[in-house]
This record gives structure tokens, sequence and C-alpha cells, in this order.
């Protein structure tokens, strides 16, 4: 009796593991910096990334286990892992110091790449004022406003993936550049030429970070 019910207790359960599905990465996905298309096959995953601009195009592979997927080797980020999340529709990376997101949707999730809220440290922006960005794509649209809700700006940019992701567009500021950190909790911004100057916005939630050769602060 003991020998049959032990018998039942292993099949139930080699049955239930089978039926378990697996985390699903295959797809074309949208990151913070490239449009990614994914493979998967069993636990075997192959990939494309094409970052924006044109920069830093390369191949993935890994294997997935429960929800992570693992990347073979050095990719241009480090040694990378992803988790899926929202039910299988986004992704984001493992380690929080090296920012890599992506979402099934056209439009990024709050915390991804540059869409949120940025408290800004900037002469050319009254003090106080927060930049509401959207990033789908390579594309960021969005605006500057003052701490009581007046527009000051617009912000239109695309972005470029290098070593530290950056932003470009040009508005009543001309030419201006958002420098990304790996993290994704600060950036950099020069207008106008100037590149010597010590702006920058915060992601909503941080005191400070390390942004470039400074650190950021927003009173």
């Amino acid at each position: 009796m003991k020998t049959r019910l032990l018998l039942i207790v292993t099949l139930l359960a080699m049955f239930l593991s089978a039926c378990q599905t697996k985390a699903d990465f295959s797809g074309t996905w949208i990151t913070n910096v490239a449009l990614v298309t994914f493979k998967q096959d069993g636990d075997k995953v192959t990939g494309t990334v094409e970052g924006y601009g044109g920069y830093w195009n390369f191949d993935l592979s890994g294997t997935v286990k429960d929800s992570t997927l693992t990347f073979d080797g050095d990719t241009p980020l480090g040694k990378l892992a992803i988790v899926l999340a929202n039910n299988g529709k986004s992704f984001k990376s493992a380690d929080a110091t090296i920012a890599f997101c992506g979402s099934r949707q056209t439009k990024l999730p709050d915390g991804c790449g540059f869409t949120g809220t940025w408290k800004l440290n900037a002469d050319i922006a009254p003090a106080g004022s927060v930049a509401k960005l959207q990033q789908s794509g390579s594309d960021i649209t969005g605006a500057v406003y003052t701490s009581d809700g007046k527009k000051v700006t617009a912000l239109n940019a695309s972005v470029e993936w290098g070593k530290g992701w950056q932003a470009v567009g040009t508005n009543d500021w001309g030419d201006f550049v958002l420098s990304m950190t790996a993290d994704e909790k600060a950036f950099q911004l020069s207008a106008g030429g100037q590149f010597g100057n010590e702006w920058c916005g915060l992601r909503k939630g941080e005191s400070s970070a390390y942004v470039m050769f400074f650190t950021c602060t927003v009173p």
C-alpha cells in the first residue's frame, strides 16, 4: 500500500512539473536602449539587439530558469540577467545597478528608460521644476513644469545608445543632451552648447546621485 501511494505521489509530482509553463521571453520588446527580438526553444533563448541610433547592435543567447533569463558570457552591459514581470508583459534587469528594461507595449512603464518624473537642477529652469517624460522606443516626449504646474518648455528627443546612453533634441534652450547614468537614477543636462555646468535631473524619489563628474543634488 505504501509503495503504491509513493508511486502515485511521484507520478503526480512529475505531471505537475510537466504542466508548469516556462517563462516566455519570445517576441519583440521595446526597451530603454534598443529594439530586442527573442526566440525561445524550451529553456534556450537567442536574440538580436538593435541599438537606438544604430549603435551597439549585437546578438544574445541565454538560458531561462523560472522567470529569469541569464545571458551567456559578457554583453556590452556586462554580465546580465533579466526577470520577466507583469504577467509576461515587461522585464527588468536582475541587477539594479545595470538598468535594462523592456515592454511588449509601445510605451515604456514608469521607471524604465526616461519615462517618469525628474526633479531638475538647472539655471535655465525655475527652482523646483520637474520634467515629466514618456519614452516610446527611441522617442522621448514631455515637458518641464514649474512647481505650480506651469509649462516651461517642451522636451522632445531621440535616444542614442552608447557608453552612458544619451537623448538629444532641440527646444527653447537650443540643442540639448540628456546623458543617463547606468542605473537610470539621474541624468546630466547640457543645453545651448554648455557642457561644463552641473545641470542635472534626479528621478523622483532619489535624493542624490553621481553623474558624469559630479554629484547631482536637487534642493
